[in-house]
Parts: structure tokens; C-alpha cells; sequence
């Protein structure tokens, strides 16, 4: 049962090739949403989330861009697998250190059961099937979740039109992701039969 719930949440089968398209995607889909639900109204980020998806990732993709044919000049190399996975990391765990961890110790009991929905959540539903290398990440993750979901047990918070809203957004980016790497697999391994 265990097994069978890795394989649909991991997909370890996948490509590397697969996963790197699969990163870039949905790091650009997530500067778009972040900037669409910041914009509506509809999910306010924390300050910090916002500078980290909406100034970071965007400059260093457009750094790639612009300096793609020079070896070594840029931060990321877009073509390249492991720099967009590192990149990924990078991101979850920026977030993590300078937003989770803070709120852990220093936020409202309600902030830190909203994380559980803004950032714990979407890791699972959207970002742990697209990194190579999920240990470290998923690692502070879990040790995040699992201290979150206490303190909302503990204090009994509860769950705002704000959060089931995010349960549903982040259903379909599951849904999203795992269908984009299926259908990319499935090209490619036609392609190479």
C-alpha cells in the first residue's frame, strides 16, 4: 500500500529529461499563479515567498537566458538537468529556512496551519515528483508538516474558505503535473521504441 502510494506521489520511473522539462514548467506556472493569486486577491503570499517566486526564479531563468552560450556565466544553465533541480531545491528550501522556520517559532497559530495548506501541500502535490534528488527537501518538509500539523491539533485552529480553497488548487496541480510527466513520457518512450 505504502509502495503503490510512493509510485503515484514520486513517479520514480520518470526520465531525468522528463523532469527538467517538467521543473521548468512548472516553475514558470508558479510564478504565474503566485503573481494571479497575489494580484486577485484570491491567496495573499507571505512577503518573503513573493520575493523568493516572483524575483529570484524569474531572474535567474531570465539570467540563463540571456547568458545561455557563455560557459559559467550564469547561475543556471537552462539546458541543463541537475542546474534546473538544483534550482527547484533552492527555492523549497530558501522558503523554508526564511519563512517556515520563523513562522514555526514565531507565528499565529492560524499562519502556521495556513502553511500547511500554501507550502507543505504543494510541495507534495506538485514539486516532490519533479526533483531528482527529494531527500533533503522532503526531509525538512516532513520535520515542517509534522510539527505544523501539532500545533494545529494542539490549539485546535481551524480551516478558512482560504485553505479549502488551496486543497482544490492544489489537487488539480497534482492532477496537472503527474499528467504533463505522463504525457511526456509517453512521447518519449514511443519515440525511442
Amino acid at each position: 500500500m505504502l509502495g503503490s502510494l510512493h509510485t503515484v506521489a514520486r513517479m520514480p520511473k520518470t526520465s531525468t529529461a522528463t523532469r527538467h522539462r517538467g521543473r521548468l514548467t512548472f516553475l514558470a506556472l508558479t510564478v504565474l499563479v503566485v503573481s494571479v493569486n497575489n494580484a486577485t486577491g484570491a491567496h495573499a503570499c507571505p512577503p518573503v515567498v513573493l520575493v523568493i517566486t516572483l524575483g529570484v526564479v524569474p531572474f535567474m531563468f531570465l539570467s540563463s537566458w540571456c547568458f545561455h552560450e557563455r560557459p559559467g556565466s550564469s547561475l543556471l544553465n537552462i539546458n541543463d538537468a541537475r542546474s534546473s533541480d538544483k534550482l527547484l531545491q533552492l527555492m523549497i528550501i530558501s522558503i523554508i529556512l526564511v519563512h517556515l522556520l520563523p513562522l514555526l517559532m514565531m507565528g499565529t497559530k492560524q499562519s502556521i496551519t495556513e502553511s500547511l495548506f500554501d507550502q507543505v501541500l504543494p510541495y507534495f502535490a506538485a514539486y516532490y515528483p519533479l526533483l531528482d534528488d527529494a531527500v533533503l527537501v522532503t526531509s525538512l518538509i516532513i520535520v515542517y508538516g509534522i510539527a505544523g500539523i501539532a500545533v494545529t491539533v494542539a490549539y485546535g485552529t481551524s480551516i478558512t474558505p482560504s485553505m479549502a480553497s488551496m486543497i482544490w488548487q492544489q489537487a488539480a496541480f497534482a492532477v496537472l503535473i503527474r499528467f504533463f510527466i505522463y504525457m511526456r513520457e509517453s512521447r518519449y518512450s514511443q519515440g525511442s521504441s
